[in-house]
């Protein structure tokens, strides 16, 4: 029998004396085995045993239909005359029973509170600090406001206006001085350009899934995924099934930048280097071009010039399964999603294969900012969550990352469908999103579904290409 779920007991209080209760309250978490929150109407029983393993059923009520949200559900057991008085004995285990499947984790009911809020009201605050303390839920930042800014979420293509606009699979996602974002539309091979009042044109791309230079949508792209824009506003693209690096200017000419359009790896002028799937794309303020090249485990840099150069990456012939910090020639990479650079030169790199996110120096250094490695039994990176400090916090497949001015990393934590914030420090927590899904509202009432590309423009509002919502996303912090 599968046990699908989860338990934690958060409250388990006697309304009286243990002797004669006339009833419990129970409070505690439901989340499913991956560690997401459950949501909805859970039809509920519960059983007490005399052992926590084994033993005899002393006593079992329906609870009948209970409402779970985030993870949260209560109820009260044991009212007079159902016979718990007699079946007590100071040595009980309560089993739940979720939608007629009883979980095997039992829970020791006692007449006071649990020790996780010790002589404290259960209120729903509360609840939610020792919620947050065992990592159950995020640590949210306090104040985002997520609304959609453009997308039916239809899955299709069509320009026009705010949510009246399509758009199918959006990977990258990049704003400008102006407020203008751009967006790799992935699924439907086009560049795609929302104005400062919401409106949704085609800046580059026939549609059409193949290679060719030109203007506006005569030229063509095949899945292209991270986008970045400079300050002359020339758009730089990770075209990723063509294995280049195009550049559209202001005036909507495309270009390839760089990559010979055959899947490998080779330094060299423009087209005569070679990228394999490369992903996250982001521009210095002098012109440079930093590539997550994400099949050949590398970051690559390429010069306003076309020149291209490996910064920092083994390759295939990585140590210790493709991770290691140090200097730029030592330390490895597992297939990076996303990048970013600030002011300072430093770089922030998406490790999307390890689950961390890593910092270059303009020195040449590599460290690991926030992430820590999960590995399973068999020797395989798996995800996890957990809010926290540096390399104790956890991120599941995390793709896009954005840098503000302030030295604060926003991270797409693809896997979790959260949005992640990291400060200078190391600090990580969760600026929005919960569970998968689609809505808007304020930071744990927002979710997302898989977000790949993340950005942030100069007053620290946050643009998030919710990937398979179709959808591209804004987060505004109030107070900035």
């Amino acid at each position: 029998m599968k046990h699908p779920f989860k338990i934690l007991a958060l409250l388990a209080t006697l309304s009286t004396a243990l002797a004669a209760p006339s009833e419990i309250n129970y409070q505690g978490v439901l989340t499913d085995q991956q560690g997401n929150p459950v949501n909805g109407v859970r039809a509920l029983q519960i059983k007490l045993y005399d052992a926590p393993t084994g033993g005899n059923m002393t006593y079992q009520e329906n609870i009948g239909n209970v409402t779970v949200a985030d993870g949260i559900y209560s109820f009260k057991f044991g009212a007079s005359g159902n016979g718990i008085a007699t079946a007590l004995n100071g040595n009980d285990h309560l089993a739940l029973v979720v939608d007629s499947v009883e979980q095997p984790t039992r829970t020791k009911i006692l007449a006071v509170p649990y020790a996780l809020k010790a002589s404290e009201s259960a209120d729903a605050e509360s609840i939610e600090h020792i919620l947050v303390s065992l990592n159950i839920i995020p640590r949210f930042e306090p104040g985002a406001i997520v609304s959609t800014l453009a997308g039916s979420g239809g899955g299709a293509f069509l320009d026009g206006q705010g949510t009246l606009a399509s758009f199918l699979v959006p990977c990258g996602v990049a704003v400008d001085g102006s407020g203008n974002v751009y967006v790799a539309d992935n699924g439907n091979n086009r560049i795609r350009k929302i104005s400062l009042s919401g409106d949704v044109t085609t800046l580059a791309g026939s549609g059409t899934s193949g290679y060719a230079d030109g203007q506006g949508t005569a030229a063509s792209f095949r899945n292209p995924f991270g986008v970045a824009v400079d300050g002359s506003g020339n758009v730089y693209v990770t075209d990723m099934n063509n294995h280049r690096i195009r550049k559209i200017t202001s005036s909507g000419i495309v270009t390839t930048l760089a990559g010979s359009g055959t899947h490998g790896y080779a330094d060299g002028q423009g087209t005569s280097a070679s990228f394999s799937s490369p992903q996250g794309v982001a521009v210095d303020g002098i012109g440079n071009v930093y590539v997550a090249d994400h099949g050949n485990n590398r970051i690559r840099k390429i010069t306003s010039s076309g020149n291209v150069t490996t910064l920092a990456g083994l390759g295939d012939y990585a140590p210790d399964f493709g991770y290691a910090d140090g200097s730029v020639t030592e330390a490895s990479f597992r297939n990076p999603g996303g990048l970013a650079v600030d002011g300072g030169g430093n770089i922030y790199v998406a490790d999307t294969g390890n689950g961390v996110i890593r910092k270059i120096t303009p020195s040449g250094n590599v460290t690991t900012l926030a992430g820590g490695i999960n590995i399973n039994m068999h020797g395989e990176r798996i995800g996890g969550f957990i809010d926290g400090q540096g390399t104790s916090a956890k991120f599941n497949y995390p793709n896009g990352v954005a840098v503000d001015g302030s030295g604060n990393v926003y991270v797409a934590d693809t896997g979790n469908h959260r949005i992640r914030k990291i400060t200078p420090s190391g600090s990580v927590t969760t600026l929005a999103g919960l569970v998968s899904g689609w809505g808007d509202g304020q930071g744990r009432a927002a979710t997302f579904n898989s977000p790949y590309g993340v950005s942030v423009d100069g007053s620290g509002n946050v643009y998030v290409a919710d990937s398979i919502n179709h959808r591209v996303r804004k987060i505004t912090i109030i107070g900035n």
